[in-house]
């Protein structure tokens, strides 16, 4: 069966690197321990971008308007026991300022950013999307 997910990656950009704002999954199971963007289920006739506006109040307990969320793509990725559906977005982490969160920032470096997601303890659909997303940024900023 697909299960569909929205999630947000906060982020904010410098001519050296990436940072990436995300938290510690915390459950009983294959994914405890894991850091992960703020984001979960759409339920049933709830729009994506609804889905992830939702799921970032409920996760980080900061409400985001629909005109801060930017679409980047839709994923799909199979586990051996589940497929998945990604509807991801991205906000600008300047918003979170000044607001209490529990989000953890993540630097990454653009030169060894493939390493770094590689190495990175994050759930392994994450890995594939995020270094997509690293590179959409890049080609973005004019960074080769």
């Amino acid at each position: 069966m697909l299960k569909s997910i929205s999630i947000v990656i906060p982020t904010s950009f410098h001519s050296d690197g990436i940072s990436l704002f995300v938290q510690l999954r915390k459950e009983s199971g294959p994914l405890d321990g894991m850091w992960e963007f703020p984001g979960g289920k759409i339920d049933t006739g709830e729009a994506p971008i609804d889905a992830a506006g939702r799921e970032f109040e409920e996760e980080v307990g900061i409400s985001v308007d629909q005109q801060d969320l930017k679409a980047f793509s839709i994923y799909p990725f199979e586990y051996d026991d589940r497929s998945l559906l990604f509807y991801i977005y991205y906000i600008d982490a300047s918003l979170l300022n000044g607001k209490k969160h529990e989000l953890t920032e993540q630097k990454i470096s653009w030169e060894t950013a493939k390493n770094d997601v590689k190495s990175a303890n994050i759930p392994e659909a994450n890995k594939n999307f995020l270094m997509q997303f690293i590179e959409f940024k890049k080609t973005q900023l004019g960074i080769l």
